[in-house]
């Protein structure tokens, strides 16, 4: 940390060594010089890669964690003695276990990639695409023990094109997620503690062989003016106004 001016609070984020969303929000932070004037951003991530070049072009402080499961150790190793005042997760694949969500001084928040509560999971921009989805969203929520159900602090929604493909809708929610993560702090240092969501559907991962046949079929429903789809089942929930069967 040596060399770096001492900046009002420490935000430490747990990011994928490999993924869009970190590496995009991480440029857009530090472009802000708003967020630069009142953040001091640290970076953990789960191995070496695009975001790691990234990281080191932008000469911002970060680990790779030795166990992306177990954060704790690196975590620590980022923060001042007291803990981070943030932990942000964003795009990080992996369950926080409760010890390093209770850390920060201020609260762990999420970056997610859907307008919660519908699309919880890992990699919803499949089962969104898949879907053909008229609209996506991205939401930025406390972080608890359970995936993407914490009370929701701040989110926005985007338009999804009949011709977008699944990386038109990760570039879409990677860049409306610093800015609805930097109206999250202002509203954390506000002192709100974000509104309460129920329902929605969660997926885990959905192969692209799956997200594909799916995708093919409701885009050409949406393209001859449908609502059907052919939905791909999710490990549990429904999609909100549907009741459970």
């Amino acid at each position: 940390m040596s060399g770096k001016e001492t900046k009002e609070k420490t935000v430490v984020m747990l990011v994928e060594g490999e993924g869009l969303k970190g590496r995009t929000v991480i440029r857009h932070l530090v472009n802000s010089e708003h967020f630069s004037a009142q953040y001091d951003l640290r970076v953990v991530v789960d191995t070496t890669g695009k975001t790691t070049e990234v990281l080191e072009d932008l000469g911002i402080p970060w680990i790779t964690a030795s166990d992306p499961r177990e954060p704790l150790e690196s975590v620590e190793v980022l923060s001042d003695e007291d803990g981070p005042d943030y932990l942000v997760t964003c795009g990080w694949a992996h369950k926080v276990p409760p010890v390093v969500c209770e850390m920060p001084t201020e609260t762990a928040i999420n970056c997610h990639s859907s307008y919660l509560p519908d699309y919880k999971g890992l990699a919803v921009y499949r089962p969104q695409w898949a879907h053909a989805e008229r609209y996506g969203g991205a939401s930025v929520h406390f972080l608890t023990e359970q995936f993407d159900e914490g009370n929701i602090i701040t989110q926005a929604r985007f338009t999804i094109g009949l011709f977008d493909t699944p990386l038109d809708i990760a570039y879409k929610y990677s860049d409306i997620t610093a800015p609805l993560l930097r109206e999250a702090l202002a509203l954390l240092e506000s002192g709100y503690q974000g509104h309460e969501h129920d329902g929605g559907r969660y997926y885990s991962a959905v192969p692209w062989t799956t997200t594909v046949k799916h995708g093919i079929v409701n885009h050409l429903l949406r393209a001859v003016g449908l609502d059907k789809r052919w939905e791909i089942e999710p490990k549990n929930g429904s999609k909100p106004g549907r009741s459970e069967q």
